[in-house]
Parts: C-alpha cells; sequence; structure tokens
C-alpha cells in the first residue's frame, strides 16, 4: 500500500507505519486499504481478469472488533472475491499474536479466504503444518535471506517442505541480477522485487476506452 503527502508524493510503507502505529491510524489505512481491494476485484470480475491481490494487514484488523464485522459483512454476499483477496501477515504478528487473531483467522478461513505470510526473518521458526492448518497458502521470504548461506541447507528443502502442506513459496526483495542467478539454481517457482518488474498504479479506464 502506499499514501499520498500533501504535495502528491507516494509514500511506502516503511516511512508511514511508525507514524501510523503512534498515532493509532493502522485500522484506518487498513480499512481503506480492504476497501480499494474489494473495488479492484470487482473491476478485474467485469473485466475477466482472473487476478488476486495480497493486502498486508495489521494483526488488529484480522482479530475480532467492528472492522472485521463490516469486512465480513461486505465480502459475505460475494463469495467470489474471497479467493481473490489474501490477507498477509508478518512472521512475527503471527508468532506473537494472542487468541484474538487466531479467533479472526478462523473465521475468515471458514469463508473461504486463503492467507499469505511475509516479512520472514527466521527460516528455522517456520512451521508448515501448523501454518497449513491456520489457512495460509503463501509464504514469502527474502531473497537475501534464503541465499543466506547460513540457511543454504534449509533453503534447499524449504520448496518441497511447504509444497507438502500445499503452501506456495514466494521469493520477495528480488533486487539484483546476482541474487536473481542465484535463486535459479534452487527449486523455486514464483518471486517478485524490482529486478522482475516495478509495480503500477491501478487506474481506472475513462467511459468508452478499454482498461490499461
Amino acid at each position: 500500500s502506499r499514501l499520498r503527502d500533501a504535495d502528491g508524493h507516494s509514500l511506502r510503507p516503511g516511512q508511514y507505519l511508525a507514524l501510523a502505529r503512534r498515532y493509532g491510524l493502522l485500522a484506518t489505512i487498513d480499512h481503506r486499504l480492504l476497501m480499494r481491494c474489494l473495488q479492484l476485484i470487482g473491476e478485474t470480475e467485469r473485466r475477466g481478469h482472473k487476478v488476486g491481490f495480497f493486502a498486508n494487514l495489521a494483526p488488529a484488523t484480522l482479530s475480532p472488533g467492528p472492522l472485521l464485522e463490516e469486512f465480513l459483512a461486505t465480502v459475505g454476499p460475494q463469495p467470489e472475491w474471497r479467493g481473490k483477496l489474501i490477507p498477509e501477515l508478518a512472521q512475527a504478528a503471527l508468532e506473537n499474536s494472542g487468541d484474538g487473531l487466531a479467533a479472526g483467522l478462523d473465521a475468515l478461513a471458514r469463508m473461504g479466504f486463503h492467507f499469505s505470510l511475509d516479512q520472514v526473518q527466521d527460516l528455522a521458526a517456520l512451521d508448515p503444518g501448523r501454518l497449513s492448518t491456520q489457512g495460509f497458502r503463501y509464504v514469502k521470504v527474502p531473497a537475501t535471506l534464503l541465499l543466506a548461506p547460513e540457511n543454504a541447507e534449509t533453503a534447499a528443502g524449504l520448496k518441497r517442505r511447504l509444497a507438502a502442506r500445499s503452501i506456495e513459496l514466494i521469493v520477495e526483495k528480488v533486487e539484483t541480477e546476482a541474487q536473481l542467478t542465484s535463486l535459479l539454481r534452487l527449486p523455486i517457482d514464483y518471486a517478485q522485487g524490482y529486478r522482475l518488474g516495478e509495480p503500477r498504479l491501478g487506474r481506472r479506464p475513462a467511459p468508452g476506452r478499454p482498461a490499461e
């Protein structure tokens, strides 16, 4: 997600998350992000595009409360949307969460949602069995972590361990040609990062014109 300042400049999450957390604005930002994702899903459905959206959210957003209830009420009448919106949580947030987040994830999983784990910092702490039980179907691992020499043995078998639980491995933050060359030697199907393509703004087509 990106925010814009008063001058129209784009702000990346690393630039605003600390302030948003300090002033209690995470729920507001997450709410707008979710609503925008649902809007984009509706637009891509009308155009016949089969695409999905990952939305990185705070644990409080996915825990029982007014925001989760409103979200569930919004997607309830649209079951086809549930497979196209993938809530994403950081590894630390999942590991340090309480019963509230577990209950929220369970409610979403029962409605047909799948989840993604990102900001992985410890490969050894990944538990594919537990993640699968909680409804996770994607794990994003930074290229620098996967390619670190001390993780060579773990990285070699990571995809196999995850695939055994029907979880897809996505390598993220692929920024250099050297990283890409090294990753091609590993059994990896999916990756993302500036070396593979920069993010683009989603734009609505003008009336009577095809979407860009």
